[in-house]
């Protein structure tokens, strides 16, 4: 009897309670439209949301709109030429837009950019924000500073290399940081060789990672190279600008010599720059996600199972061990409130979206997972003046003429039901 008093004592005492955020408010967004009588196969994924203080919100996407039955026209009938015009209107390879919605939810305004993707948004100040996406031809990124009431300040486009593509945005004191990579060609041999008199060199395709700093009028100010070694490729992750310095990470897959030789691996990297490019240090980074505070940097865990680590420089400062209703999760970033910092990212393996709140001491405060019959993938999130919390997230479904994807958004209060949950 006595073992069964202790297992109970033990089992109770692993438990904790917390308090489960209150959903106000949730409602989605679908985008649809038709041509010649049918009606179209849309996708429409958010990459980002930002509020305002007058409760408003501007939420970035990446919209396709297909017709599967514009190849089945015959261009023989009379009205082919029409019909194919018709569907080339509203269609789009892979688009990006930007809407609004008011403080009651409702969307007021959308700007739609074709062949051009919206994948990054930040505030430029309590006015205006900044949006930025790659052209569908690769050939340049595109740049825009657009007002509160979706009026366009400015729009610039930049090309580098043979490809560009963007990796991450930051804004601080109205200045504009892009972190992007570019693919250029690799010439292996210098002399021509003749093949039936055709003359040829043989290449190869090299990514590299590029830092770009842009003024308020969308002129660039500099270009710093962060990785262009040969052979190798260089994928940008997170972007932070303070007033000392600039942080960023990103992964990097190429040839590193070994003692057997040449072994291509997969690394992480974080870098500290000064605010004119410059390279401070380079440290080493896998498995972790970097994290902004008013108190300095910290690194946790980007992925795991079952427990959370949070470091300040190389110190561990705290090992938690997470409940056991979430499972596979991945640390995209957070924010930080006045008495808590808010991790946000994905679970059981992107199949749900994921909130983890923790004071100052790296207590659990709260969490919040949201899954469902349908798989839902974060697209972003943001902090609300109230002290509300705001997601925007993708919901996507199979269908006989393709997959459809819709934009899912919610806003949480803080305080909610208490919970109680077991590591």
């Amino acid at each position: 009897m006595k073992y069964l008093f202790l297992f109970l004592f033990l089992y109770l005492k692993t438990e904790g309670q917390v308090d489960y955020p209150r959903i106000c408010f949730e409602k989605e967004f679908v985008y649809s439209d038709s041509a010649n009588g049918e009606k179209a196969v849309c996708s429409y994924i958010p990459t980002g949301i930002i509020s305002f203080d007058d409760g408003s919100k501007i939420i970035s996407t990446e919209l396709t709109v297909r017709f599967p039955n514009r190849f089945e026209l015959d261009w023989r009938n009379n009205d082919y030429r029409k019909k194919i015009k018709n569907y080339q209107t509203k269609e789009h390879g892979s688009s990006g837009t930007v809407f609004c919605l008011d403080s009651n939810q409702e969307k007021t305004w959308e700007l739609i950019f074709k062949d051009e993707k919206a994948e990054f948004i930040k505030k430029f100040n309590d006015s205006s924000f900044v949006v930025v996406g790659t052209h569908i031809n690769l050939k340049h990124v595109w740049m825009a500073l657009i007002s509160q009431k979706g009026e366009i300040a400015w729009k610039k486009d930049f090309k580098h290399k043979r490809q560009i593509f963007t990796s991450s945005l930051a804004v601080h004191n109205e200045c504009i940081y892009l972190l992007h990579e570019s693919r250029g060609t690799i010439l292996y041999h210098t002399k021509p060789n003749t093949v039936k008199k055709h003359r040829f060199f043989e290449t190869s395709e090299n990514d590299d990672l590029y830092l770009m700093k842009v003024d308020s009028k969308g002129f660039r100010k500099w270009r710093k190279a962060i990785d262009k070694r040969k052979n190798s490729t260089s994928y940008g992750d997170q972007l932070f600008v303070t007033n000392e310095n600039i942080y960023l990470t990103y992964s990097h897959i190429g040839p590193e010599l070994e003692l057997n030789g040449h072994t291509y691996k997969s690394s992480k990297k974080l870098i500290m720059l000064n605010l004119t490019g410059r390279v401070l240090k380079n440290l080493k980074f896998d498995g972790r996600t970097l994290i902004n505070t008013s108190g300095g940097l910290l690194y946790c865990t980007s992925a795991d199972d079952d427990t959370l680590n949070f470091y300040r420089g190389d110190s561990l400062v705290k090992n938690f061990v997470i409940p056991n209703d979430i499972k596979r999760f991945w640390v995209n970033g957070a924010f930080v409130m006045e008495d808590q910092l808010v991790l946000f990212g994905s679970n059981n393996n992107n199949l749900g979206v994921l909130l983890m709140s923790f004071d100052l001491k790296f207590n659990l405060n709260w969490y919040w997972i949201k899954e469902g019959e349908r798989l839902i993938e974060p697209g972003g999130y943001c902090k609300n003046k109230n002290g509300s919390f705001s997601i925007a997230a993708e919901k996507w479904k199979k269908t006989d003429n393709g997959y459809i994807r819709w934009i899912y958004v919610n806003e949480l209060e803080k305080k909610g039901v208490t919970q109680t949950y077991r590591p």
